[in-house]
């Protein structure tokens, strides 16, 4: 006879309570899969998956070879009160509430929230936010992305920044290809810094600090401060627009570009160039993402009256199988999609044999280049302060070459096309713009008086200009008094300028192409002898000269000037035995250039005859400056060096003093060089003034409130 235990009552009980309950709890993930995903998936998972790299990185960091030739990571110190912190992760948490139960993304505002930060040895008043629209930027309490907005100190300045875990940008991938897109194709670099995170004391782990779009991004591109903008379903959103009317006069004329149904008016302004480079990159790492119309920035460049794009939130994908050129096309429809209608529309735009060559030359550009980057030293050193994640690095390098590989693309020899030569030979008035571009050479011989009408303007655009002006024989350039008209420079090719006169220029204005000067150049070299310039009508510069590596200004006078003689913007100019007389702000104003200015004649200047600004390097050898309002300034970490000069019965010989917070102070050197008059801000460096006069605020006594004069 067989014994056979009774089964204790409660495991039946048990059972009869969970089964009904498991059976529910089925039902109930049945129904709401998505849902279910969301939450362990997409948020926990995720979360996981992000402590469980911070640890890895660690470890392989920890076992890694570390050259000490490159510098370390900095800390970002994040210090806010508690109960900003505590509204802050409760809006974080509502963010991530949202999207589990509802799949709903950016459904509250974010607000800005006090803190102060310090990067490395760095402080700086802040405000930070919340950013991001899926989980990976808002699901982990302790790993979450935000922006920091800054308050005005030195270094920072007002920038904004995304702070951002390093798989949020592929790793390495976006840096590399940020850094191709700008060598190749000059497009706007959005660059990033791995730094260790710290936030009220708790350890966030490895980030990136990554450029905003805001004035900061533009500036440090050497670019002219414009608007940035997405295009989604007809309608531009604009991330950038500067403070001034200009701008608003600007963005609604974008606004009605990107109405049309066709873009047909926008697309003719794009950058071809850089777009292709563009292309040529979505087709090397072959996804979407970058492409994507939320993801994709436009900058308009107002100094070649282009939209260019820029390249971010990149993602790699390894292509299965060869693709021949005459599938280059077709490829990146694929890839593309229905999610850019610019950018399908941009393609269509053009013959497909065209596309595909543009595609194929941009590839063999970006070839040649990929090899340079991967020896070039920020790239490494951006590299080393990531090297915990270097098999993910690796494998992104990896896979971009391969990729480029096994796109087949067809060799294309350099043509060279013959020059047509345009000579102007006698009087002319010109009623209609002339435009000069590649292969064409404008040729003005002596004793040639060229008169604008109509509002017309001379435009180089890659071509060549040249005026042959001699001492006894000069060339005119006038512009009737019904007429606004301009001259405007950007080729590769040197201009040469002799002998010439210009009166009566006017700023640039064609309707979304407005620039601030008479006379433009861009990206140019070029050389004026002997020139005068008078009487410009409007604007804030006479002659603007913005990323030139080589101009000369030689035995030239400017006179009657309505507001800047010359305004140089991150370019190398040379100016020696020039006069200038009766300039309406500045004779001479220089931001991020080098600048030497010799022999040199100042007189009756009403704001600044010498001003160097935003850490640029002036020369001053053997100029007299005398009635003028202010002789010698040099402001925000620019380095100016006095030699030999005479300043008599100026208001203030000399200013020192920092006006943007993000810049240090100045630096000066006087050699052989009497100052009668000076005001100097405590924390600018000097060497060769005797008696300074310090002064707190000089920034508010200049620009016409005390001393100086208001740009008009």
């Amino acid at each position: 006879m067989r014994f056979h235990p009774k089964q204790p009552k409660y495991s039946k009980l048990i059972l009869k309570i969970l089964s009904p309950i498991l059976l529910l709890l089925a039902v109930f993930c049945y129904l709401n899969s998505d849902m279910v995903y969301r939450s362990i998936v997409s948020v926990n998972m995720r979360s996981s998956y992000m402590t469980f790299l911070d640890t890895k990185f660690q470890f392989t960091e920890f076992f890694s070879h570390k050259p000490d030739s490159l510098s370390e990571r900095k800390d970002l110190i994040i210090k806010m009160s508690p109960t900003n912190y505590v509204r802050f992760q409760k809006e974080r948490a509502k963010k991530t509430k949202d999207y589990i139960l509802n799949d709903a993304i950016d459904t509250i505002q974010h607000n800005y929230y006090k803190a102060k930060v310090k990067l490395g040895n760095d402080p700086s008043a802040s405000k930070l936010k919340l950013f991001g629209l899926y989980p990976d930027h808002f699901g982990d309490s302790d790993g979450h992305s935000f922006r920091i907005k800054f308050d005005g100190e030195t270094g920072f300045g007002k920038k904004k920044v995304n702070v951002l875990k390093p798989i949020s940008r592929s790793f390495n991938l976006d840096r590399m290809v940020n850094i191709i897109f700008k060598k190749t194709f000059n497009g706007l670099d959005i660059a990033s810094e791995p730094v260790n995170v710290i936030f009220n004391k708790k350890t966030y782990g490895i980030y990136l600090i990554e450029d905003f779009f805001d004035k900061y991004l533009i500036e440090g591109n050497l670019n002219r401060e414009s608007l940035i903008f997405e295009i989604i379903n007809n309608k531009a959103y604009f991330n950038h627009v500067p403070k001034h009317e200009k701008f608003s006069v600007q963005q609604t004329i974008i606004d009605d570009l990107v109405s049309e149904s066709d873009f047909k008016n926008f697309i003719k302004l794009i950058d071809e160039e850089m777009l292709f480079g563009f292309m040529a990159l979505s087709l090397i790492i072959n996804d979407n993402h970058n492409a994507l119309d939320i993801n994709l920035h436009w900058y308009y460049n107002p100094l070649a009256n282009t939209f260019e794009p820029t390249i971010r939130e990149t993602k790699i994908a390894h292509i299965e199988k060869e693709v021949l050129e005459n599938e280059f096309n077709s490829k990146l429809n694929s890839i593309i999609g229905t999610r850019n209608k610019v950018l399908t529309d941009w393609m269509s735009s053009m013959s497909t044999s065209k596309f595909n060559s543009g595609i194929s030359k941009a590839l063999a550009k970006i070839e040649n280049q990929f090899n340079i980057i991967l020896e070039d030293s920020s790239y490494i050193n951006f590299k080393y302060k990531l090297i915990g994640f270097n098999s993910y690095m690796t494998k992104n390098e990896k896979l971009f070459h391969e990729n480029i590989q096994t796109l087949k693309r067809k060799q294309y020899p350099e043509l060279i096309k013959s020059i047509e030569t345009i000579r102007i030979t006698k009087d002319t008035i010109i009623n209609r713009d002339i435009i000069i571009s590649k292969n064409k050479s404008l040729i003005i011989e002596a004793g040639t008086k060229v008169t604008f009408t109509n509002n017309s303007d001379l435009i180089v655009k890659s071509g060549q200009l040249t005026v042959n002006g001699t001492d006894t024989n000069g060339v005119q350039f006038v512009t009737n008094k019904n007429s606004e008209s301009s001259i405007y420079i950007n080729s590769k090719k040197d201009t040469k300028i002799s002998y010439a006169s210009f009166t009566n220029l006017s700023a640039l204005n064609k309707g979304l192409w407005k620039l601030p000067s008479s006379i433009t150049l861009f990206e140019s070299n070029a050389t004026f002898l002997n020139c005068e310039f008078l009487d410009n009508k409007s604007g804030d510069d006479m002659v603007n000269v913005f990323s030139c590596k080589d101009v000369v200004f030689k035995n030239c006078a400017f006179s009657n000037i309505k507001s800047d003689a010359i305004d140089s913007d991150f370019s190398i100019v040379d100016i020696s035995d020039c006069n200038f007389t009766k300039i309406g702000n500045d004779a001479i104003d220089g931001s991020g250039s080098t600048i030497s200015i010799n022999n040199s004649f100042f007189q009756y200047i009403e704001d600044k005859a010498i001003s160097a600004g935003e850490e640029s390097r002036f020369t001053t050898v053997s100029n007299t400056i005398k009635n003028s309002e202010l002789g010698i300034v040099s402001k925000d970490g620019s380095h100016l060096i006095s030699q030999n000069n005479q300043l008599t019965n100026n208001t203030i010989d000399l200013v020192l003093f920092k006006k943007k917070p993000i810049y240090s102070y100045p630096s000066l050197k006087l050699i052989n060089t009497k100052i009668n008059s000076n005001l100097v801000e405590k924390g600018s460096h000097f060497i060769g003034l005797t008696h300074p006069i310090f002064a707190k605020n000089i920034n508010k006594k200049l620009y016409g409130n005390e001393y100086g004069k208001a740009t008009e």
